[in-house]
């Protein structure tokens, strides 16, 4: 549990109600440098962990989840804030309440089953960081200017936006395919005289 990766990730997940606040004061310098350190953990972390072999169970939840966590934070209040449009904030946001509701469905059923990332799925991810990153940009004194090209940060939005639809009804469709064949494996492996 309290490996040096597995430290650096509680960390960054303390960090995100900090990062809340920055963002709603319009303290976008100060969000964007809290941003960049959460970062920086994400990648040491993952590189001391493989380093130092000290990769664990308990990571393995904890750096997804701290992902999914600064995803929904920033998304949210940018969204408040008006730096980031309301239906891509909605369409975000509901898509991984989509996919946490999903996985806590399976663990009801007792459906043993875990779901790799897709690449499609990694691919939103890289695409819903390069968007809020040219959002926060956009905001920022003196940079601003340079990021406010004509069409450029709305086509990264709809270009976001068109991912997360995808990689949403990507994931529902695996994990129902995963229900259909945990379903069939009971049905198949039933014990001897099990009526029920």
């Amino acid at each position: 549990m309290w490996t040096i990766p597995n430290i650096l990730t509680i960390l960054r997940i303390c960090s995100f109600p900090f990062l809340i606040w920055l963002i709603l004061q319009e303290r976008f310098v100060g969000a964007f440098i809290l941003i960049v350190a959460a970062g920086l953990t994400d990648l040491l972390d993952g590189v001391i962990a493989r380093a130092f072999n000290q990769q664990s169970d308990v990571g393995k939840i904890l750096d997804p989840l701290a992902d999914k966590l600064l995803s929904t934070t920033l998304y949210t209040a940018f969204s408040l804030k008006g730096v980031v449009p309301p239906w891509l904030g909605a369409l975000v946001i509901g898509r991984d309440v989509i996919i946490s509701l999903g996985a806590l469905v399976l663990v009801l059923l007792d459906m043993k089953v875990t779901i790799s990332p897709s690449t499609l799925g990694k691919q939103t991810t890289g695409i819903q960081v390069v968007a809020v990153a040219l959002a926060l940009l956009s905001v920022l004194p003196y940079v601003g200017p340079f990021v406010q090209a004509p069409g450029a940060i709305e086509i990264a939005f709809y270009t976001t936006g068109v991912f997360t639809l995808a990689s949403g009804i990507d994931y529902i469709s695996r994990n129902l395919k995963e229900y259909e064949k945990g379903m069939f494996l009971k049905d198949v492996y039933r014990p001897v005289g099990d009526n029920a």
